[in-house]
């Protein structure tokens, strides 16, 4: 568990809970992780008190991004915890190289793993590497905030050509 510094004078500190051990890309970002996950609380609670609308922030499935090269975004657990947390999960991951590599004729790939609940067919975590993957998690945070099930990922139209387009494209489990 990481401490988090109170807010805007707040007199209790909130911990959110990392996994461990951290995945290695972690130890390589300009500061630690703590301050800056911190820095986004303090900063999430600066703009809801300035607009006058409190509200309970829900800290679980924080959407995370390492803007390192390449890219790494994450929301919700690892997959060792989603075993834990929900017994059985279904795997869903794919490793490609993008239209933009193809063209230019880099190697690079993109990695991106969907953790679905199979008792509610819910999306319960994605984990990503590769270019945009600090754009992508965002929204995809979303959409695991909202519940969406692996069905509305499959029903969701993809945007060609682009990375996202395979997050509603993976049919094979692993």
């Amino acid at each position: 568990s990481v401490p988090l510094s109170p807010s805007l004078g707040s007199s209790s500190a909130r911990a959110l809970s990392l996994p461990s051990p951290l995945p290695a890309c972690l130890h390589f970002t300009p500061l630690p992780l703590h301050n800056t996950i911190s820095s986004l609380v303090d900063t999430i609670s600066s703009l809801v008190a300035l607009a006058g609308k409190p509200r309970k922030t829900d800290y679980s499935d924080v959407p995370t991004a390492v803007f390192s090269n390449p890219n790494i975004g994450t929301c919700g657990p690892t997959e060792t915890e989603a075993r834990k947390l929900y017994g059985e999960v279904d795997i869903y991951r794919t490793s490609f190289r993008g239209m933009k590599h193809t063209l230019t004729g880099r190697q690079e790939k993109m990695m991106m793993k969907l953790i679905v609940d199979p008792k509610t067919d819910k999306v319960v975590a994605l984990h990503m590497c590769g270019d945009a993957a600090g754009e992508v998690i965002q929204l995809a945070g979303v959409a695991i905030k909202a519940g969406a099930t692996k069905a509305h990922f499959d029903s969701t139209i993809g945007v060609h050509p682009t990375a996202a387009e395979e997050l509603v494209t993976m049919r094979s489990k692993v």
